[in-house]
This record gives structure tokens, C-alpha cells and sequence, in this order.
């Protein structure tokens, strides 16, 4: 099929088509300033589409969300809860108009925002999810917010294939270059329309082998969470005044810590802040128990801790160590190799996370031993 020039004031449309079926529109006339695609969008009425320029208008610049909860799931994802700054600082990454009509004009920029994507991340996946990442050296832009993804009706809604049927898709991600990284091949086809944040903020456990670990959750389904293997040094020195049931002590540059410490301060050495979440005690806690005090969490992850925490029904199964780095948030927990598991309290923690609108790339596992 042959476009005119979206920017021309007339244009002709002819297609081959059953007419009974589908009738022809041959002609139409855009309004000033319209684009082709803006066009199509005001004359399909009934198909989806919005049907008026001011509904377009709508439909790009306000966040008009069908459902309470997908705003709610949306701020979490993005904005750690704050429904407030995800309109002030996210409302570009998103575009409620039909995907058709997104997915038109994403493929008349996609090449030059290969270009810029390439340039912006100097030719490195952001999402680095696959064991095969960037091994072929192909690369594509991908949207953070896909254009469209029934996500959200399966995980909120609980929506199931009906009569062969997929669960309904809705639209959500928008084309501006907010809403766009730079993605290989290999990455991107295993996200799907899957919504997964890009993973490029503990780029420093990459020197240590890693693979993925399926876990089936409490609902029966099946997912893979990323996980890395570490080896610590035994501390030899002078014993700890609890060893909390002669847990193993850690020599972490010279300073005796349990393996949860060990892992929390790795991850304060570059950048982040966190907790080891002490469910024995329950204490937050960011050094040996009766050495250091325990601390409070910062309000917006105390509130996003609780509110995974109510909804669990449960007091226990939070994963071992909580980080964070800017918008950035994960969820650790810690097994020694070949002497731990996951618990099926754990397992609920991560569904109702993932409910609740985090996604796979905020949780890691680490298996660990010393040697």
C-alpha cells in the first residue's frame, strides 16, 4: 500500500479489499497542521481509534489510564510509588492512541533512533537479560513502555485466553526518545511485550559467572529470575559477638560480616543504598547485630516494603537484601550452594512484587559459597 505525504492537505487511499467486508475510504481531507497518521486516526470511527484531533491530543499528552490500578502499577514501575511525580516526570513515555497508528510512525524515525540509541549507550544492550546478550553484535530500539502488552489484564485483572483467543492487549508506551533504549536482538525478543525496566545498574556482578534459575510461583506460572555466583573469603580472625545461630562470618576487606553484609556492602561500594531485612529479628539492618544498631527504612521504601508485606498476607518470605539506586530497587536472596532453596514463602513475596508492578530485573538470586 502507497502513503501519500502525511504532511500534504489531500491525499487518496485505494487498497484491494472485500467491500462487503471492509469498505474503502478513497478520500480525505486533513486539518492544518494534521499528519496521515493523525488523519487515519479522526476518520476510523468505531475501529479503536481515537475520532477526533482533540481526542488525540488527549490521548498524547494526558495519562488517562482505563483502570486505577494500571496508574498505580505504572508509578511503581517508574516513579517508586509516587503517582505524582510518574505525571510530572514519565508522562512522555506514553501514548494511549491505537498502536497501528504508533507503530507507523516509529517505523518512519526507527533507523535514525537506532543511530542516536547507538551513539547514546556507545552500542551496549540496556537490558541484558539473555545468557546470549549482544553475542550476534545486532542491535534495535525498543520501547521501556511497550506500545501495547495485555500485561497488565493478565497480572490485575487475571484475564485468561478464552476460545484460542489472546488476552486483550492495551495501549500504553509512546515513541518519544524517553521511552526508547537500545536493546540486541537476543534481549529483545526474549522480553516480548513484557514490561522490564533496563538493567544497567550493577553492571559490576557481570565478573562473576551467572545464569537463570525458573521458579514456578503459587498461581502455577513459570518464571526465570537472573542469578549470580559468588565465592567469599572465610573470616579468620577474632570471633563476632552473635553469630545468629553460628551463621558463616564473611572476611569482606578485612571485616567480619554474614553473607547477606557481604552482599549488601558490595552493593554500597558502588553506589547503591539498602539493608539486609533480618527476618529473625525483624530489623533492618546494614551491620552485625550487636555491633551495629538497626535503622529505619526511607518513607517511600518503607511504604513500598509494606505494601508488598500486606498483600502477602504474611510476616515473613521478603527476600534477604533490599537496594536501591535511584529509581532503581531489587530484591536479593541468598543461598548457599547446595544447602538452601527457595522457600515457597519467598515464592509468594516475588508474585505478589510482581503483582504489585515490579518486574523480574528488581529481584536477583545469588548462590554463594566460600572458597
Amino acid at each position: 500500500m502507497k502513503l501519500p505525504n502525511p504532511h500534504s492537505s489531500y491525499g487518496t487511499w485505494h487498497r484491494n479489499r472485500n467491500e462487503h467486508r471492509d469498505p474503502v475510504i478513497r478520500a480525505f481531507v486533513a486539518l492544518p497542521g494534521e499528519t496521515l497518521a493523525e488523519v487515519a486516526v479522526r476518520r476510523f470511527p468505531g475501529s479503536g481509534f481515537c475520532v477526533s484531533a482533540s481526542e488525540i491530543k488527549n490521548a498524547t499528552n494526558n495519562m488517562q489510564f482505563e483502570y486505577p490500578k494500571d496508574r498505580e502499577f505504572f508509578a511503581n514501575f517508574l516513579a517508586g510509588g509516587d503517582e505524582k511525580r510518574l505525571e510530572k516526570e514519565f508522562f512522555e513515555c506514553f501514548d494511549f492512541r491505537h498502536p497501528a497508528i504508533k507503530r507507523w510512525e516509529f517505523n518512519k524515525v526507527r533507523k535514525k533512533m537506532l543511530d542516536e540509541l547507538m551513539r547514546k549507550y556507545g552500542g551496549k544492550c540496556q537490558l541484558r537479560i539473555h545468557p546470549d546478550c549482544s553475542k550476534d553484535g545486532k542491535f534495535e530500539p525498543d520501547h521501556i513502555i511497550p506500545l501495547s502488552t495485555n500485561e497488565l489484564n493478565k497480572k490485575l485483572r487475571h484475564m485468561a485466553r478464552t476460545s484460542g483467543e489472546k488476552v486483550p492487549a492495551q495501549s500504553f508506551g509512546s515513541n518519544h526518545p524517553k521511552n526508547l533504549i537500545l536493546t540486541c536482538k537476543r534481549c529483545n525478543a526474549y522480553k516480548k511485550h513484557r514490561l522490564i525496566k533496563p538493567n544497567s545498574g550493577f553492571n559490576f556482578l557481570s565478573s562473576h559467572p551467572s545464569d537463570k534459575e525458573e521458579i514456578i510461583l503459587p498461581s502455577g506460572r513459570k518464571v526465570s529470575v537472573v542469578k549470580y555466583f559468588l565465592k567469599f573469603k572465610e573470616w579468620k580472625g577474632k570471633p563476632i559477638p552473635n553469630s545468629y545461630g553460628n551463621k558463616a562470618v564473611i572476611d569482606f576487606n578485612g571485616e567480619p560480616v554474614f553473607a547477606e553484609l557481604a552482599v549488601l556492602k558490595l552493593f554500597q561500594s558502588n553506589g547503591w543504598d539498602g539493608v539486609w531485612i533480618d527476618s529473625y529479628r525483624r530489623k533492618f539492618r546494614v551491620g552485625l547485630p550487636d555491633v551495629i544498631d538497626p535503622i529505619d527504612l526511607p518513607t517511600n521504601k518503607k511504604d513500598l516494603f509494606n505494601s508488598i508485606k500486606q498483600k502477602t498476607g504474611a510476616s515473613g518470605g521478603c527476600w534477604d537484601v533490599f537496594v536501591w539506586n535511584n529509581d532503581q530497587t531489587l530484591f536479593i536472596e541468598l543461598k548457599r550452594s547446595k544447602k538452601d532453596r527457595i522457600q515457597d514463602s519467598q515464592k509468594i513475596w516475588l508474585e505478589t512484587s510482581l503483582n504489585y508492578g515490579l518486574a523480574l530485573d528488581n529481584f536477583v538470586l545469588i548462590e554463594w559459597n566460600l572458597g
